[in-house]
């Protein structure tokens, strides 16, 4: 599932979760924190704006609290799949694994224990007093326990809603689905095939 672990590249895919009230970085920053490692930039092309991030994350390995390793992570949002995040994984020589969940999975994340099945978050703070999201992944391969500061996450979440605003994600989705409903009608009407 994760190459630290054994190897096995997987990728999944969830649903998106309800939507909930947009609270701004302000409001939820309750806490002196250190600061951002991340690195962030944003492209474009072709009308599709790409929010990016370069995450400092570790790998924390089962039943050994202190044992951790940090792994190279890259997440990925695109305006034209806005319910959803690319997260590409990638530990020291291994082959990268990219895994794909919803986009308000990773908000919601950040303040509460959030997700069920294949992938689950929640905040907590480590021994040195860092608030960190906690993620874990679990594949038919095995499951992998993975964490990244807290604010680094809140700035990738907050970049992706400057592209598409929390709740208008449907908005993105209109133009492509009435492209494909008129190929869709016109390979199905009467009269058109030869």
């Amino acid at each position: 599932m994760l190459p630290a672990l054994n190897g096995t590249a997987g990728q999944q895919q969830l649903t998106t979760p309800q939507c909930s009230e947009r609270n701004s970085l302000a409001a939820r920053q309750q806490t002196p924190r250190l600061a951002a490692q991340a690195r962030l930039w944003t492209t474009a092309a072709d009308g599709v704006r790409v929010q990016h991030a370069d995450m400092p994350m570790l790998i924390h390995h089962a039943g050994r609290e202190a044992l951790m390793h940090p792994m190279r992570t890259r997440f990925i949002y695109r305006t034209y799949d806005p319910y959803a995040v690319e997260a590409r994984f990638r530990a020291e020589e291994s082959d990268e694994t990219v895994w794909t969940f919803a986009r308000e999975l990773l908000r919601d994340g950040l303040e509460r224990s959030a997700g069920q099945g294949d992938v689950s978050l929640r905040p907590d703070t480590a021994a040195s007093g860092e608030k960190r999201l906690f993620i874990r992944l679990t594949s038919p391969e095995g499951t992998a326990l993975l964490s990244a500061a807290d604010i680094d996450v809140r700035l990738f979440v907050e970049a992706t809603g400057t592209l598409v605003e929390y709740g208008a994600e449907h908005t993105h989705l209109a133009p492509a689905l009435n492209a494909l409903e008129t190929a869709i009608g016109e390979l199905t009407r009467p009269g058109t095939r030869e």
